[in-house]
Parts: structure tokens; C-alpha cells; sequence
């Protein structure tokens, strides 16, 4: 629920690792297997990370841009909407695994799109949107496989459009993550007055009939 305090964060930025800790407490990970693309370093930041170590998980990580990496599942490689789907089957993905972390700072839905209709399915994604937009203003960057993220607010997707393609693939989205500060005992909080860009999806096999979702306005 929001504003639920939970454990950590132990790598990732605005206590994301916590919540999907958390997460899945109560959902299997049967699959025990996680896909980072944009992983960075593999390291600090990363949403992936703890649950993968904690429970031994498998694991497809990709970066391009960022080589400097800390960990050595990080495979570097361009991630483009044309060839990610050749990507993931050459580093042995699974069609089903168990947690996304999209977070390429630039053409993540396009690249969203092609995971969906290459048939790849997870059970939970944490997705990077951009959060200028209001929850019913559906727009995408044009697709240009060398953009770089600038300093502007010119990238990505709004809220909507993920939305909108991931219930098409029977996910419902679940948490909209707010920048984290830690109490006393180290136990995360979240601060609802700065809100972060991660977008937390459930497959709705996980979702009983009679579970209270905020609406995606509440939610942005």
C-alpha cells in the first residue's frame, strides 16, 4: 500500500528493491529470473540486485551507454526495439521470468512494446516514465535509436501510455514510487512530496476480484 514502510533500500535509488521485496513475500518467484535493461554498473541502483542474490536468481542484465560495470553478469549491448528480443533469446532468457526493471532513460516504451509482442512475459515491471505529463496526456518520444538523455525533460513516455499498453498485456500498475528518506532504524519512508519516475506493474493472475487499486491519477 502507499506509504507502507518496508525494509531497505539496499541498491536501488527511491527504495524500490524494498517494495519489491516486500512484493514478493506474498507472489512465487518460480522462475527465478530477473531482466535489468539499463542496469549500469549492476550495482548501486540497481531495482534487481537484492532479490536476485537473495533468492539465487537467474539473470539477463544489459547497459551500453554507462560501461563501467561492478558486476560481472553485465553484458554490454546496445538495447534497440528491432534486436532486443534477439538479445534476450542469445543470453538464454526465459519467455516468463519473474521481475522487469526497464530504466534506458530514453526509448523504454518502444523497447516495452517489443518485449510484449516478442511474447516475453514477467511478473512484475518496474518501469522508468516520465512524470511531466498528466495521467491522461499520452505522449511518446519520437523513436530515435541514438538519442541521448539531456538535461531536459524531453524523453520517455508519460504515464499514460504505459498504462494503456500494459493492461493490453494484462498487467495492472500497482505503485508509483515517491523518493525515499530512512527513520531511525533504518526503515524506509516514503516522501510524498517529491515523487520519483518508477512505475511498479503486477500481472493481474497475482490480483483477486476484490483488491482496492488507487486509480492511475492517484497514483500519479
Amino acid at each position: 500500500p502507499h506509504g507502507h514502510p518496508w525494509p531497505g533500500p539496499w541498491y536501488s535509488d527511491d527504495g524500490e528493491d524494498g517494495v519489491l521485496n516486500y512484493l514478493f513475500e506474498y507472489i512465487n518467484d518460480k522462475h527465478k529470473f530477473a531482466v535489468d535493461l539499463g542496469a549500469a554498473h549492476g550495482m548501486g541502483g540497481s531495482q534487481i540486485r537484492y532479490l536476485a542474490d537473495k533468492y539465487d536468481w537467474g539473470t539477463t542484465e544489459f547497459d551500453y551507454g554507462m560501461w563501467n560495470p561492478m558486476h560481472k553478469r553485465i553484458r554490454r549491448e546496445k538495447i534497440l526495439k528491432d534486436t532486443i528480443c534477439d538479445r534476450l533469446k542469445h543470453w538464454n532468457t526465459p519467455k516468463e521470468f519473474d521481475l522487469l526493471s526497464l530504466d534506458i532513460d530514453s526509448m523504454d516504451y518502444y523497447i516495452l512494446t517489443a518485449i510484449l509482442v516478442g511474447g516475453y512475459r514477467p511478473n512484475v515491471a518496474i518501469i522508468e516514465y516520465n512524470p511531466i505529463f498528466a495521467h491522461d496526456e499520452y505522449y511518446v518520444r519520437n523513436y530515435d535509436e541514438n538519442f541521448r538523455k539531456d538535461s531536459t525533460s524531453g524523453y520517455g513516455a508519460g504515464i499514460g501510455c504505459f498504462v494503456k499498453l500494459m493492461n493490453e498485456g494484462d498487467y495492472t500498475l500497482i505503485h508509483n514510487f515517491a523518493n525515499v528518506v530512512t527513520d531511525d532504524n533504518g526503515v524506509g519512508i516514503e516522501d510524498k512530496s517529491v515523487q520519483a519516475n518508477n512505475l511498479l506493474f503486477l500481472h493481474n493472475k497475482f490480483i483477486e476480484e476484490d483488491t482496492i487499486i488507487p486509480s492511475i491519477s492517484e497514483l500519479h
